[in-house]
């Protein structure tokens, strides 16, 4: 089963090269927008895919077969899971910026909210190095 879902992975991922590629050789703008659509929603997905693969990492490592699949996955989607990266670098810097320096800061509700929503932003963040790192 775990093979099927890698295999349908790098399915989408020769789909999202042949939409650059399309891309890459349009002249029209429209086209080029909705392929860009397209593309952006594809590579949602599969950074949603690997994230979710974290839970079944162990195992593909064990199998060779499903280890190849998964390495050529994370090499194609890098960039993408680097910018993942950066914007929740960016938003864990803002929300710690905001919990230290609110003016709301007396109200221990408001401090207790910041630091769930910090927990969560570094939570997501650690997934994404996990992948990076894998």
């Amino acid at each position: 089963m775990m093979k099927k879902a890698l295999e349908c992975a790098l399915i989408l991922t020769r789909k999202h090269q042949l939409l650059g590629d399309k891309i890459a050789l349009s002249t029209d703008y429209l086209k080029k927008i909705k392929l860009k659509d397209k593309q952006s929603e594809i590579n949602k997905q599969m950074i949603e895919f690997l994230v979710e693969l974290q839970e079944f990492v162990e195992f593909i490592r064990v199998k060779q077969e499903l280890r190849l699949m998964y390495v050529e996955l994370v090499n194609y989607y890098f960039t993408q899971i680097h910018h993942q990266i950066n914007f929740y670098e960016i938003e864990l810097d803002r929300l710690e910026f905001e919990s230290k320096f609110s003016i709301n800061m007396i109200n221990q509700f408001n401090q207790n909210e910041k630091n769930n929503e910090i927990n969560s932003v570094q939570e997501k963040l650690n997934l994404y190095y996990t992948i990076i790192n894998s």
